[in-house]
């Protein structure tokens, strides 16, 4: 058996996902022109960064602290981000985001 630390696990956890994903997109020609439709999408970097503090599950607020940001704008990135995406809502952006590639 060998031990790993848990920054190795999260590592192999991460590339496992990503593997999976890149499967599925081969397998099924619909999924992958949703997620190569998604893919084509351009975000501004301040939006890159909600989005990585949302993937950390960060809220507007603790968002808006770090990006000396208004709560209400870090809403404004959100709602963009998910517009982009055709997410449902923010769980989605980052489920979305993962398979993308866009955090990880």
């Amino acid at each position: 058996m060998v031990d790993l630390s848990p920054v190795e696990l999260s590592l192999f956890d991460a590339i496992a996902k990503r593997l999976f994903w890149k499967l599925l997109e081969l397998t099924d020609p619909e999924i992958m022109a949703e997620l190569v439709s998604r893919v084509e999408v351009q975000m501004t970097r301040r939006e890159m960064e909600a989005l990585h503090y949302l993937a950390d599950g960060m809220t507007s607020n603790d968002i808006g602290k770090v990006l000396d940001i208004s709560s209400h704008t870090v809403d404004w990135y959100m709602n963009g981000i998910q517009e982009k995406l055709k997410a449902k809502n923010r769980h989605h952006v980052v489920a979305l985001a993962f398979r993308l590639g866009l955090i990880s």
